[in-house]
């Protein structure tokens, strides 16, 4: 239905996509009800893990389109063909982002009918490879009645999706919910991990009759894989996989907890692979007095000074939050070619708005739109911004802090986590890499030990 195109926003300066619709629907009403239900689903969902639309232009019998964030990856099912069977740790890894994405899909009211490999997109994101990116929403539809995007087919509870992954009921042409997700969930992981879907038929119908009546395989039954499946995971896939959507999991929530959990007993670190760790595990300050009062650095003799003040704010919500904030200074650097006037505004932008993300707690997050990746976005753009340097300093400080927290406490994963944050930041940082190295060694000697 629609065509797909690489653009750049000429005001913005930014590389985007644009899904437009086929020539041939556009005088077609229900056709243009439908390609617009897509990102309007999207922008209700607005998940980090989940395809950002930015702007949608609708005009019948015109060019009808709508703008996306340009995905520079490839796809779940690239990997698999291209790899074979994925490691387990970064299956997990990268299924526990899909897992959050679908519970803010469910979250939305929406069922999205059409989860498999190819629909999701891995990119690099702020250094971290394996980000996941949900994407076609075309098939999606709302299980609850409310609000006015209409995203079923004009049958009602026809047979749509991919007949590989589906779950018995939405096979059978019967009214799904979001549970219907959960099995096509359990299928993708499923073949992740085993290297084969859970069912094969020599058609649809034959495929139909097998995912009514037959059971698939326990994962750990399989032979020739190249890792032993925990019994752990095996139980979560199979209860996904469930006939009976009242014995599945419930909620995507649950699914989640369980990956996360299994994650957590396997001692799989999964921080360059999963997510950086979310505010929730930095963003609950204690009150606490400012240890010495920490002087403004020095104003840069440039025309850029509103930088001051949101210095003053990051130091002291650090140390609010109990960190250790100290002023930097850097080496001196070669002279650099002067930014322009709309690079100049194009900094102060991200500046402003990662001190918003600050203010906020939200330093480091899955999905782009943190304090940490607005200033890397302002640094990339002008690398002599002493205020963005400042920032980022301050930033790594912390979670230097924190990872030395997390090992004290043994969770080798958290301080992974953190560490791997300092060296987004801090590509050479010594210690860092040190630390992190001693990390990997020390989850070695653990699993040894098994």
């Amino acid at each position: 239905m629609g065509i797909v195109y690489a653009a750049t926003h000429l005001r913005l300066g930014r590389r985007v996509a644009i899904k437009m619709l086929r020539s041939e629907y556009t005088d077609n009403p229900q056709a243009l009800s439908r390609f617009f239900a897509e990102a309007r689903a999207v922008n209700k969902i607005a998940h980090p893990n989940i395809i950002e639309v930015t702007d949608f232009v609708e005009r019948p019998g015109q060019d009808n389109y709508y703008v996306m964030e340009l995905l520079e990856g490839v796809s779940l099912a690239e990997h698999v063909e291209a790899g074979g069977i994925l490691k387990l740790s970064r299956a997990a890894a990268i299924m526990t982002q899909v897992a959050k994405a679908l519970e803010a899909v469910h979250h939305a009211g929406i069922v999205h009918r059409d989860l498999k490999p190819h629909n999701i997109i891995l990119i690099d994101k702020v250094g971290q490879p394996d980000f996941v990116k949900l994407v076609d929403f075309g098939l999606a539809r709302l299980v609850d009645g409310s609000g006015d995007i209409s995203l079923h087919d004009s049958t009602g509870n026809a047979v749509v999706g991919t007949p590989r992954y589906m779950s018995p009921e939405q096979a059978s042409g019967r009214a799904v919910d979001y549970r219907s997700d959960i099995y096509t969930f359990g299928a993708v992981l499923y073949e992740l991990v085993t290297g084969r879907p859970p069912l094969v038929g020599a058609d649809f119908g034959d495929l139909v009759v097998k995912l009514r009546t037959v059971v698939p395989p326990p994962p750990r039954s399989l032979d020739n894989l190249p890792h032993e499946i925990p019994p752990s995971l095996d139980r979560l896939i199979t209860e996904c996989l469930a006939k009976d959507p009242a014995d599945r999991p419930e909620r995507m929530e649950k699914v989640t907890e369980r990956l996360l959990a299994i994650a957590d007993e396997q001692e799989w670190i999964v921080y360059e692979l999963s997510v950086l760790p979310t505010p929730a595990h930095i963003s609950s300050p204690k009150l606490q007095a400012v240890p010495e009062p920490i002087a403004a650095p020095p104003p840069v003799a440039t025309p850029r000074t509103r930088w001051l003040w949101p210095v003053v704010g990051l130091i002291v919500a650090l140390a609010v939050a109990g960190a250790a904030v100290f002023v930097m200074t850097r080496p001196q650097r070669q002279p650099q070619p002067q930014p322009t006037d709309d690079t100049h505004a194009k900094v102060e932008a991200e500046i402003a708005t990662a001190d918003q993300r600050i203010a906020a707690g939200r330093f480091v997050a899955p999905g782009g739109d943190e304090a940490l990746d607005h200033l890397l976005v302002a640094r990339k753009l002008d690398p002599e911004h002493a205020g963005v340097h400042q920032r980022l300093a301050a930033i790594a400080r912390k979670f230097e802090q924190l990872a030395d927290e997390a090992r004290a406490a043994g969770s080798l994963a958290e301080a992974a986590a953190h560490l791997q944050t300092v060296l987004v930041i801090e590509p050479n940082n010594a210690a860092a890499t040190t630390k992190m190295n001693e990390i990997e060694q020390e989850v070695l000697a653990r699993q040894r030990k098994k």
